[in-house]
């Protein structure tokens, strides 16, 4: 990513692909196109497939990426852009559970504490360090 980011910036986002524990999303910033990963629990269940991985590899490198979001070359992304992803998921996310439910007839009536409308978790930015695995952005692991 080239472009500087600021408070003015204009920045878009879309889903893109989910895939054992990471969704890639694209990013427009001031008209600029990447991508970055979000890591989530899609993996959950799903240790077989990662069978090459030891247990400490696999806590570290997929486990350890739950809720946090990367650009694409592993390097840790721009607070602001962190920023603008959370409030653009939440916003989604709202949109997502009023078309549920203005439809009882379609899905049901759906309750507070229904799965399918739980809030997406905030997400936190990280790098990749070989041998440590996902360190958060300021250092902290």
């Amino acid at each position: 990513m080239k472009t500087k980011i600021t408070s003015s910036t204009q920045i878009k986002f879309a889903q893109r692909l989910r895939y054992n524990g990471v969704w890639v999303h694209d990013v427009w910033v001031d008209g600029e196109y990447f991508q970055i990963e979000v890591g989530d629990d899609s993996y959950s269940g799903k240790r077989d497939l990662f069978s090459g991985l030891s247990d400490e590899e696999y806590e570290r490198d997929v486990v350890g990426r739950t809720n946090t979001v990367t650009l694409m070359d592993r390097t840790a992304p721009h607070e602001v852009l962190v920023a603008a992803f959370n409030q653009w998921r939440s916003k989604l996310h709202a949109e997502r559970v009023q078309r549920l439910r203005s439809q009882p007839e379609r899905f049901g009536v759906i309750s507070e504490d229904d799965p399918s409308i739980q809030p997406y978790p905030e997400i936190v930015p990280v790098r990749y360090e070989q041998g440590q695995g996902w360190v958060r952005a300021g250092g902290v692991v």
